[in-house]
């Protein structure tokens, strides 16, 4: 048999990490509303595990901004921020626009063939009118759409930076209150990103990018309700 010198025996995965990602589970899917405190103390008997793996993922997701400390107040779920919403925004444009020769360069039929398939679940979403549990599935599939237009760039450092920031984005998204000819409008948008990316257009596709992300970016701070978002000072 061959040497095996420098292999590595698989992890499974660290205690903090799976709290990591419950906690995370529950801020995005709304569980967690924003503005409200955590108690630690109920959390961790809650889910069954010690303060030490509890605190380090708490410390993960205060880096990512879905947590806020408050001196002398406690851990609460971030409220959002209108100027911290905006350069979010700001961020994935730079990126998805910045990266448009990159992804008509690289990208695959295969990806536009799963890319197609995925707004064409979208699009059956928007047959029953009126329906939040559609509405909420559609933004999850808005959510995945973006991370894989983005993904073809084949560059993981882009991906990685780009779920940082689109994170604090899902948050919003899950809060906001549309009608539903504006999620016929996104899917539209969507379409004219995927019809520049089977193009292999830079130029459109960079267009149909800053387009979609600037409506969206007006659409959500009309829609998100007043109490749950914060102008900064």
């Amino acid at each position: 048999m061959a040497s095996l010198k420098g292999a590595r025996k698989i992890k499974q995965p660290s205690l903090r990490d799976q709290v990591y990602d419950q906690v995370r589970k529950l801020i995005l899917s709304g569980a967690l509303t924003p503005g409200v405190r955590i108690n630690l103390n109920e959390l961790s008997d809650e889910l069954g595990v010690s303060k030490t793996p509890l605190n380090e993922a708490i410390q993960k997701l205060l880096k990512e901004g879905l947590l806020t400390v408050k001196p002398r107040s406690g851990t609460f779920v971030s409220v959002l921020d209108l100027q911290e919403v905006q350069e979010s925004f700001g961020f994935r444009e730079a990126i998805e626009v910045g990266a448009a020769a990159i992804i008509v360069e690289r990208v695959t039929d295969a990806e536009i063939a799963r890319l197609r398939a995925l707004l064409d679940r979208m699009g059956a979403l928007l047959g029953d009118n009126g329906n939040p549990k559609r509405y909420d599935s559609f933004l999850r599939l808005d959510h995945q759409f973006h991370e894989e237009v983005v993904a073809t760039s084949g560059n993981p450092l882009i991906l990685d930076h780009y779920r940082q920031v689109n994170t604090l984005l899902q948050v919003a998204r899950l809060k906001r209150r549309y009608f539903h000819a504006q999620y016929e409008g996104t899917h539209r948008e969507h379409t004219a990103i995927l019809d520049a990316m089977q193009a292999r257009d830079a130029k459109a596709l960079a267009t149909a990018c800053r387009a979609h992300l600037r409506h969206g970016f007006k659409k959500l701070v009309e829609a998100v309700p007043e109490e749950d978002i914060q102008k900064s000072a």
